[in-house]
């Protein structure tokens, strides 16, 4: 959960798009501590002072086993946001908290989400002042907040986030540490003498699975304080420091302290976990099931959420690493599978025939505002509708006779509440709020749809509890504990629930009237959700070759009493929290609770905010941005407020196509709904064209250069419409522009246009691609359309005009994961061009081997068809690691009318890309190079017929 922005060594800088902003509504306030200063939406006053004293609380328990004493930061509560997440980060200093906690208790705990955020959270900020020393200190002094993550550029990520799972786990009696989930892929892996090489752990791979960094950073992270002191990543952080202009740094400072690389430890790490593990399990019983899924698997695949149709088929979600996006599909009786469509949903319910789910709605313009709404699926027709509109309610369930949905709702206010609406309509039927600090999760209906049973979590614990939806009394059947339990479901006197209970994630159940407690299924990797129908239990049983649906039969009297259970996970959480105080810290009753004078946030104040300067490259955009690829370097100042929504930048700049140079200087507002920028710049200008010498009765290429001054006022709209499986938006923008041109080099027909002149320009974009799937390299579909209109209507001395439109389409291949694209272009400026002509800079791309040229009328046909040829996992010792190659063929082909030439003239070429994705010197960040060669097919004269070949930088890792 920590957001970094990676940058080169000497110190090249990139610039950051910045987009997310909340609306204007929004009355900002601010609390400021010793250590923090809280910013927050008027009326999170308690909630703001509880995050401030918990952060100064934090401050001694975060620096105790890594040296650090970072600098106060900014902390933003977003709380318009449906998303579970948070970050610290730089360019500019601050933290961000999205306070909408997870229904997803097996992922991100039960832990109280400020707790959570706080103690995973801050320790980030110590590793970024901990890093900030000797040579890396010499970076930031050279280019501010950038140098910071320049000097962390050999640090694998894997160290970042398991050291926040270490805090989050240490200092308390939950974190993620101590969830066997957590652990169970890498678990399963080693028990299953599958042998994964560091390279691929680290940086994963496209056909085989590995879990993420949090997973591999907590065992390694926690492996290495465990055998080589709590002080080992303060030490390899401090050592690192001083060289960190070396890519190996964070593994050579490794190796000094413990006499191991980072692929050294990994090694010994999964030998030793692999023994303690076997060791574990060995007196292990392990229960028989009946898989209900088999379809031969052709990669690692995951069955989730099933749920009993009415015909006594099963529902599941389902997904691999070769296959599409998770898709819904019904498994029959004899395991035969049909797909029913491409699904975006979480936690799902079912009941007749229908399902339901809950989708995230981003608002329209605000990117930090978004909705939680409740869809349901006539599986049968296979028709969907949205049922509430602009709320924010999760894991809804429906009742047994479809006519009743149960959902949890969380608002803005951070009340949470158990909703129930009606299942037709959408209209809420009655709402169960939830004591202060309560959170509930994922509610389930009894047979008789008058009780919900679900988790509800505090600062205390979590407890399971029963809801009378007729009544709204509310039972405990477990009390308030640290036990991580999770997705209950009522089955006759018991309700089960998910449980780490034995080290192995396993389903539980709990006497209503008795409160004895039982264990009923005991797997060996992990066993989750369940799902019941009369005396048949259906869940999720995780494998080496992913999750699989499981069926058992029920049966009271073979459930084990919960004293006969036995505990086969390890001790490390404990190790670690013994390193830091000895026991939980993370009590309500030990943090303070000191008052402070909220007061308003000054925008103004903070509108200025320099973070980073120095040497910058910009990247080619991605296929939804309408530009070509213009490479440009140069130096720059760089600010940004803490809100997002104000962004500067002075610098200069050197075209690398066209040669020239350029100053800049620009300001950019974000805050209200049409965005405003405000620009000035001067520039070289530079344009090729062909003419024609009568006498010599040749064609020649000449050039023309010229100094531009100018100033923009530009305004702009961008629309979110997105939901389910598609990204969707639009961007309407228009701009002013005033020109001064001077100094012509080249006098064309008679004398140079010089003088000011103005120009008007507006825009339009609209785009959707599907979501793409693990293998694919574009989006099986999609679209982008992109027009713009300019010219200079207040001045006839110098004046110009430019029509251009791009459609570029995205089809399925004939293969999965291949991918045909079509774009279309074209584009018209001022024919009777003369020494009053002014040139518009064209979107268009011109044929690939060919040079650009000027023109009046310009249109484009390209056919580009890309594919993965080979995913090799392979590496060549420390120095890189092919991830991937994939290649395109591709067609252009494009018709103008060049300026000098009085004639059109037709240019087509065609050829091969190839490219290869690839890690090198082990450093985080992929870089994709490739070549291109280029057949130019000459209109005049096959002879000229040849050859172009291009080396071609992707990506790198900036």
């Amino acid at each position: 959960m920590k957001k970094r922005y990676i940058t080169l060594l000497f110190l090249i800088i990139i610039e950051t798009v910045y987009s997310q902003q909340n609306p204007p509504s929004v009355k900002w306030m601010e609390i400021n501590s010793e250590h923090v200063k809280v910013i927050f939406d008027k009326g999170l006053e308690k909630q703001a002072a509880k995050v401030a004293n918990f952060i100064d609380y934090l401050y001694p328990l975060e620096t105790k086993t890594l040296k650090g004493n970072p600098r106060k930061i900014p902390l933003i509560i977003y709380n318009n946001s449906t998303i579970s997440n948070g970050f610290v980060g730089l360019r500019p200093w601050r933290s961000a908290w999205y306070i909408t906690p997870s229904q997803y208790a097996a992922d991100l705990t039960t832990e109280d989400w400020f707790y959570t955020l706080g103690s995973h959270e801050f320790r980030h900020a110590v590793q970024y002042d901990k890093s900030n020393k000797y040579f890396t200190k010499l970076l930031s002094i050279l280019t501010g907040q950038s140098g910071i993550l320049t000097g962390q550029y050999s640090y694998p990520y894997w160290y970042f986030e398991g050291d926040a799972v270490c805090m989050e786990t240490g200092l308390s009696d939950k974190g993620r540490g101590r969830m066997p989930q957590f652990n169970m892929g890498i678990r399963t892996i080693l028990l299953n003498n599958k042998k994964i090489s560091y390279d691929k752990a680290k940086f994963r791979s496209y056909k085989t699975f590995y879990p993420g960094h949090y997973n591999l950073g907590w065992l390694l992270t926690s492996y290495a304080r465990e055998h080589y002191g709590a002080n080992i990543w303060d030490k390899t952080l401090e050592t690192s420091a001083k060289y960190s202009f070396w890519p190996y740094a964070f593994s050579l400072a490794l190796k000094y302290h413990t006499g191991l690389n980072e692929k050294q430890l990994y090694e010994k790490a999964m030998h030793d976990l692999d023994s303690a593990w076997t060791n574990k399990i060995k007196n292990l019983k392990i229960d028989s099931i009946e898989v209900i899924n088999r379809a031969p698997k052709k990669s690692w695949t995951k069955y989730t959420e099933p749920v009993f149709t009415d015909d006594n088929n099963i529902l599941v979600k389902k997904s691999s690493m070769k296959s599409d996006i998770t898709s819904f599909y019904i498994i029959d009786k004899n395991g035969n599978e049909k797909k029913i469509k491409a699904t975006d949903a979480g936690i799902i319910s079912a009941a007749c025939g229908k399902i339901t789910w809950a989708r995230r709605y981003p608002d329209i313009r605000w990117q930090l505002r978004d909705y939680s709404d409740i869809i349901i699926f006539d599986i049968k027709t296979e028709k969907e509708k949205r049922l509430t509109k602009k709320q924010k309610l999760f894991a809804p369930a429906l009742s047994s006779d479809g006519k009743k949905i149960a959902a949890v709702e969380f608002t803005d206010e951070m009340k949470c509440a158990l909703v129930i609406i009606d299942a037709e309509t959408g209209k809420t039927i009655n709402k169960f709020p939830a004591n202060s600090n309560d959170f509930y999760r994922t509610p389930s209906w009894n047979d008789n749809n008058d009780k919900v049973v679900l988790t509800r979590s505090n600062e205390n614990g979590t407890a399971l509890s029963i809801i009378n939806t007729e009544t709204g009394e509310i039972t405990d059947i477990l009390p308030v504990s640290p036990e991580n339990t999770g997705r209950p479901a009522f089955y006759k006197d018991y309700i089960l629930y998910n449980s780490p209970y034995n080290g192995i994630g396993n389903i539980y159940a709990v006497n209503i009237n008795t409160k004895e407690r039982f264990q009923v299924t005991s797997r060996k990797y992990g066993a989750y959700n369940p799902k019941v129908k009369d005396d048949e239990m259906l869940f999720i049983d995780y494998s080496e070759e992913g999750y699989d649906i499981a069926k058992i039969t029920l049966n009271e009297k073979k459930f084990m009493p919960i004293e006969k259970v036995k505990f086969y996970g390890l001790n490390t959480a404990d190790i670690i929290q013994k390193q830091e105080q000895g026991k939980n810290m993370l009590k309500p009753e030990l943090i303070p609770d000191k008052k402070f004078e909220p007061k308003k946030y000054n925008r103004f104040k903070n509108a200025l905010n320099i973070h980073s300067w120095g040497l910058y490259l910009n990247e080619p955009d991605d296929y939804s941005n309408l530009s070509n690829y213009n490479p440009e370097a140069g130096v720059k100042i760089y600010s940004a407020n803490i809100l997002n929504t104000v962004f500067g930048s002075i610098g200069g700049t050197y075209n690398i196509n066209e040669e020239t140079l350029s100053s800049n200087i620009t300001a950019i507002f974000k805050r209200f709904y049409p965005e405003f920028s405000i620009s000035g710049n001067w520039a070289e200008r530079r344009a090729v064209y062909t003419l024609y010498d009568q006498d010599a009765d040749k064609y020649y290429l000449a050039e023309d250069r010229w100094n531009e001054r100018k100033a923009t006022l530009k305004t702009s709209v961008p629309f979110n419409f997105s939901k389910g499986i598609f990204y969707k938006g639009a961007n309407i923008s228009a701009s002013y522009s005033f020109v001064n041109r001077n100094n012509k080099d080249y006098r064309y027909i008679s004398e140079s246009a010089e003088g000011n002149f103005s120009a008007l320009s507006y825009s339009g974009q609209i785009y959707a691609f599907r979501h793409t799937a693990t293998q694919d390299i574009y989006p099986k579909t999609g679209y982008f359309l992109y027009a713009t209109y300019s010219n200079t209507p207040f001045n006839t001395d110098i004046y110009g005009h430019q029509f251009a439109s791009v459609l570029s389409v995205y089809l399925p291949g004939i293969i999965n994961h291949h991918s045909l694209n079509l774009k279309f272009g074209f584009e018209t400026q001022r024919s009777d061009f003369d020494n009053t002509y002014y040139w518009f800079g064209s979107p268009l791309s011109f044929p690939r081997g060919y040079d650009y040229k000027a023109f009046d009328k310009l249109s484009v046909f390209q056919v580009n068809y890309a594919f993965p040829l080979w995913y090799p996992d392979f590496n060549i010792g420390p120095l890189t690691y092919l991830k991937r190659i994939r290649a395109g063929l591709f067609y252009d082909y494009a018709d103008l009318n060049e300026i000098g030439i009085d004639a059109s003239r037709k240019y087509a070429s065609a050829g091969l890309e190839m490219f290869f994705e690839m890690y090198v010197f082990r450093l985080s960040e992929p870089i994709e190079i490739g070549g291109r060669v280029s057949y130019i097919i000459n209109q005049f004269s096959s002879s000229d017929d040849r050859f172009v070949p291009e080396f071609i930088v992707l990506s790198i890792p900036i």
